[in-house]
């Protein structure tokens, strides 16, 4: 019997068992009292009284259960009250870790159970359940979904209702996924749809779109606004950690909000817009909820034109390498030239790594976008050891979501092979936030690189969070100073202390230092008292075009160099 059954049952009892037993003591009383004629009709008054009190009562009773256990058929267990409850009264998950052992096989939710769950009738056969289930979770699929959401938007529409669709993305899931193995991620995702699930009420609906996506049904709701609160408690499920096979795995999610009538009157459209209030949670930093306005839907179009013309770039040649030098402050001389990508759009003119490098990031066309830069850079570098020019080594900036996610190994195998480069000629740039991140991988790749003779240095070197005990275990040649710290140069006392000792730590190590961002003679003369060895900036020179870089190079019968005076 279920529980709110019990509830009903146990009210009504109560008005009986109360009522009845007065009944019963005032019957037995009379048996006692004197048997005058006019007591007795007294009592017997009485009697009736309570009698038509006890069916009275009663039927109160009766009518304030069948109101306080609306629905309760779908009512399993005790810690289902809270989806009979107000977003904003509901209990809170306990804030604990949950352990996880992947050895232990776990099944989803049986058919059956997870089919009560979301009011699918009963009589159903068990292969037409199956068909309509997510494998994984057991919640509805996106077809069966989609047949809800329809038949609610026309109730919505018949009886003047309001509901929401929630679309909610667990952050930065992929990579979890990808260090953790599919097995365990999978686990991962069953606790969160467990978690997801016990927060929502009786009436809602969720399923799993694809991976980690999912996407939450709020039916009648009473204003648009109370699907806030409903977002922020499946955020703040989200927050307890999970143990699984000794690892503490933390996690946030994403939400995006649209509501009926107001932001679509379609599926499509209700789920396109939670789609791109989704997205600018994201681009926020994630760990939010966003409901969907209009001026996202013309941020969200530019978003997809920008994407489109940049797919193209590459196929229409509209990309292209600039290179600027670094200059040996000891001999004088351009000993190597950075690699620096530009785009020249059609309608735009010439446009800056600045503004579309972190939009490729996002969108995973750096790729592409790096892997081409690599093997232009390596061919123009071969291009003037042919025409004669003096050796100048050439420098290429490798993306995090490039060197952790391509085997990027091999790509640099390749770009050397296909330009007949000496890998000495080559060097290869990595950030440092990207080389602290899964070390021991990172560790193997910078050797396979390094093994093949190509240099590689760490750039931005001051501004994130290096160890100097794994300093030593990467396969370095050179150090940038981050601009930063240059730009504090003569006047910053701080600024000059962390450059100084920046550049006695990388000879300490045996490592070249190069500073970027110079752009006055007193930045110069410090750097080179503190016996800096390359420069970059634009005190020497802007990034060129290739045709005009090769003014500053020399030939080799020529002089040994550029000098700077």
């Amino acid at each position: 019997m279920h529980l709110k059954t019990k509830i009903m049952i146990l009210v009504l009892t109560s008005g009986i068992v109360i009522t009845l037993t007065s009944f019963i003591i005032l019957f037995i009383l009379q048996r006692f009292l004197p048997a005058h004629r006019g007591d007795a009709l007294l009592l017997n008054y009485f009697l009736i009284a309570e009698l038509f009190s006890a069916i009275a009562i009663s039927y109160v009773a009766w009518l304030v259960a069948r109101i306080l256990t609306k629905d309760l058929k779908d009512l399993k267990d005790l810690k289902d009250l809270n989806k009979i409850l107000p977003a904003k009264i509901m209990t809170s998950t306990e804030d604990h870790p949950v352990i996880i052992d992947s050895s232990q096989r776990q099944s989803p939710t049986t058919t059956r159970e997870s089919v009560k769950s979301f009011k699918i009738r009963d009589n159903l056969s068990a292969p037409t359940l199956a068909s309509h289930q997510d494998p994984l979770t057991a919640f509805p699929n996106r077809v069966f979904f989609n047949e809800l959401l329809n038949k609610a938007i026309k109730h919505a529409e018949r009886h003047s209702k309001v509901l929401a669709i929630l679309l909610v993305d667990i952050d930065h899931f992929r990579e979890i996924n990808e260090r953790l193995g599919q097995v365990r991620g999978d686990l991962i995702l069953k606790e969160i749809s467990q978690r997801f699930m016990n927060t929502l009420r009786a009436g809602d609906t969720i399923t799993r779109l694809a991976g980690d996506e999912f996407i939450v049904l709020l039916n009648d709701i009473d204003h648009p606004k109370l699907a806030g609160p409903v977002a922020e408690k499946l955020l703040q499920v989200c927050k307890p950690s999970i143990i699984i096979d000794g690892e503490i795995i933390n996690f946030s999610a994403s939400i995006g909000v649209a509501i009926f009538p107001n932001d679509g009157e379609s599926l499509e459209d209700l789920q396109n817009h939670a789609d791109i209030a989704l997205y600018k949670a994201k681009h926020e930093g994630g760990g939010i909820y966003q409901f969907y306005r209009h001026e996202m839907f013309l941020a969200a179009y530019e978003h997809v034109k920008l994407e489109s013309s940049l797919r193209n770039a590459l196929k229409n040649n509209e990309l292209t390498l600039y290179y600027q030098p670094q200059l040996d402050l000891e001999q004088g001389v351009i000993r190597s030239v950075e690699a620096l990508i530009r785009w020249h759009h059609p309608e735009l003119g010439v446009v800056g790594p600045e503004t579309f490098i972190p939009f490729a990031e996002e969108t995973g066309l750096i790729i592409p976008i790096g892997e081409w830069a690599l093997r232009e850079a390596c061919k123009a570098c071969r291009s003037w050891q042919l025409n004669g020019y003096n050796p100048i080594s050439v420098s290429v900036n490798i993306s995090p979501k490039q060197f952790h996610h391509q085997d990027v190994v091999k790509m640099v195998e390749d770009a050397l092979k296909e330009s007949e480069l000496d890998p000495t000629m080559l060097e290869i740039e990595i950030t440092e936030t990207a080389v602290m991140e899964n070390i021991q991988a990172n560790v193997n790749r910078l050797n396979a690189i390094h093994g093949m003779g190509v240099r590689i240095s760490i750039d931005d070197f001051g501004t994130g969070y290096t160890s100097l005990s794994y300093l030593k275990q990467f396969p370095l040649s050179i150090l940038k100073i981050d601009q930063t710290f240059i730009k504090g140069i003569p006047h910053n006392q701080n600024d000059m202390a962390i450059t100084s000792a920046i550049i006695a730590l990388a000879h300490n190590l045996d490592l070249a230092v190069i500073a970027e961002g110079v752009e006055t003679i007193e930045q110069i003369q410090y750097l080179a008292e503190r016996n800096c060895d390359l420069i970059q900036g634009y005190f020497l020179s802007r990034p060129l075009p290739a045709s005009k870089i090769i003014t500053q190079f020399t030939k080799k019968n020529n002089h040994e160099g550029e000098v700077i005076a």
